[in-house]
């Protein structure tokens, strides 16, 4: 639900409501990792205009960026980027920004926000989290896309990163993206002591490659780097190591580093035009963690019968050894959902 404000007085102002009703069953559960809520706001903020180059923001808003197919190393405020769980499943957070536009091809950024919702075990949770960022898009036939980052506060040491996107011709794009951090989290002294949060400097990276398709289509492929990878004991601990499945919810709203393991390879298929025709889409993905031999495949079918009303049917399936993550976390999931445009 939206509505804007027309008066000269109010700088183009408008509202975004995102409400979303969920009805959740599982006939399995992991201890400490909450089941999604029946009723949340995804999204409820108010956006406008000071002057033509600057921007302002207040509410609960979700932000986005970078190459990353599956997650995003320079956005810890939200490391799961759209597309590891659907994007309308990813809830906001509650924040203030502001964004200055010198050109239109640049943009400088800061916030200001809540940063997590649920507690993790010897990790310390007050506070808040801070962040500038700052995008430059050049224009023409081969348009490159370049991003740095530096944030923390709250839970979260402070980090520095950086991101680029280049296309190579009329269909393939390359990309790449990497943090760094003098530890992830800050330790509360109690708990588990956790390897990713140890007080030396560690990063994580991702580079990807990309095939856009005639059809509006995307194949992709992707390996990812993570020298925030959980050490052996703390794998064994559930609330640590687990993975949701894709689609059910975010995959993790913690002060930890979204993946526990140490090197990935994701594979995916975006087809929004099936069969020819714009009302059927398709989403696929099939995760491996290249150390433990784990996979996880997520595929997602939707249909539009009109431009407001869209629904969908995903399920979720896991596969080889029991002990790896993300066979343990979950074997099997489904949901559906429908989405209406006010």
């Amino acid at each position: 639900m939206a509505a804007r404000c027309v008066a000269d007085w109010c700088g183009g102002a408008r509202v975004m409501l995102k409400p979303r009703v969920r009805y959740f069953n599982s006939d399995s559960e992991l201890p400490g990792i909450p089941e999604p809520k029946a009723f949340s706001w995804t999204e409820a903020y108010a956006t406008g205009h000071v002057a033509d180059a600057f921007t302002w923001l207040a509410g609960k808003r979700y932000l986005a960026w970078g190459p990353g197919l599956l997650y995003s190393p320079t956005n810890r405020l939200f490391p799961d980027n759209g597309t590891a769980t659907p994007r309308r499943e990813i809830a906001g957070k509650w924040m203030g920004m502001a964004s200055y536009s010198p050109t239109p091809s640049a943009t400088v950024s800061g916030l200001f926000a809540d940063p997590y919702i649920q507690a993790a075990p010897g990790v310390t949770g007050s506070g808040g989290f801070g962040l500038l960022h700052a995008e430059y898009q050049s224009s023409g036939v081969r348009p490159t896309s370049a991003g740095v980052v530096a944030g923390g506060g709250g839970a979260y040491r402070p980090y520095v990163g950086g991101y680029i996107q280049h296309l190579l011709d009329d269909a393939w794009t390359i990309g790449a993206e990497f943090s760094a951090s003098n530890g992830y989290a800050r330790s509360s002294g109690s708990g588990p002591v956790l390897r990713e949060n140890d007080r030396r400097w560690m990063a994580d990276a991702l580079v990807n490659l990309r095939y856009g398709m005639r059809s509006g289509g995307e194949l992709g492929a992707e390996y990812i780097y993570n020298g925030y990878r959980l050490g052996q004991q703390a794998m064994q601990q559930p609330l640590l190591a687990a993975q949701p499945a894709g689609g059910a919810w975010q995959t993790r709203n913690l002060p930890l580093h979204p993946l526990p393991e140490g090197h990935y390879l994701n594979l995916q298929a975006l087809l929004p035009n099936l069969f020819g025709d714009r009302r059927f889409g398709v989403v696929f993905r099939t995760l491996t963690g290249l150390a433990s031999g784990g996979n996880l495949t997520f595929l997602e079918l939707s249909f539009s019968p009109r431009d407001d009303i869209t629904a969908f049917l995903g399920m979720t399936r896991t596969f080889g050894p029991a002990d790896s993550p993300l066979v343990r976390s979950l074997s099997h999931g489904i949901y559906a959902a429908i989405e209406i445009y006010l």
